[in-house]
């Protein structure tokens, strides 16, 4: 094997490669892009929080789900679901800061059950609004945000 990487081309080669399989091994897993650039759900993606709590804007679509149970003080009990959708319009190297230039599209879903009249109500927005601003066609209606390690929602009428 003496001599084998004595050839500069080969060395560079095989140096360039080891950077890039270094690279991809910091950035746990490489990831795997379709062919308009954007991120792919693959397995092996290695989650890390607060950091995965937020949008990952190399990924065209993402939610999040809030679901659970509720009882008034009155002793009413109720089943909700939220949800919030972002689809990527632009990737995030050609994202532009100009509020009038749509980079995402986000949708909410909201459901409310009252147990005790089997009544079901829901309604849904949407909005092409940064994602730090509600999704709403008003400026105020509903939010998901983080409280220290806690979500907050919220969803008025």
């Amino acid at each position: 094997m003496r001599g084998h990487f004595t050839d500069t081309g080969t060395r560079v080669r095989w140096v360039t490669l080891a950077l890039l399989l270094l690279l991809c091994a910091a950035r746990t897993p490489c990831e795997t892009l379709d062919n308009k650039g954007w991120a792919l759900a693959v397995p092996g993606y290695a989650f890390s929080f607060p950091r995965d709590y937020g949008p990952h804007n190399n990924f065209r679509t993402e939610w999040w789900y809030f679901t659970g149970n509720l009882k008034s003080k009155e002793g009413r009990e109720f089943g909700y679901e939220v949800a919030f959708f972002r689809y990527g319009y632009r990737l995030p190297d050609k994202r532009a800061q100009s509020r009038f230039v749509m980079n995402d599209l986000k949708f909410a879903h909201f459901a409310l059950t009252d147990l005790g009249t089997s009544r079901f109500r829901f309604d849904s927005r949407t909005s092409r609004g940064p994602m730090e601003r509600p999704v709403s066609g008003k400026k105020s209606d509903w939010h998901g945000s983080m409280v220290g390690k806690f979500h907050s929602m919220g969803v008025s009428n």
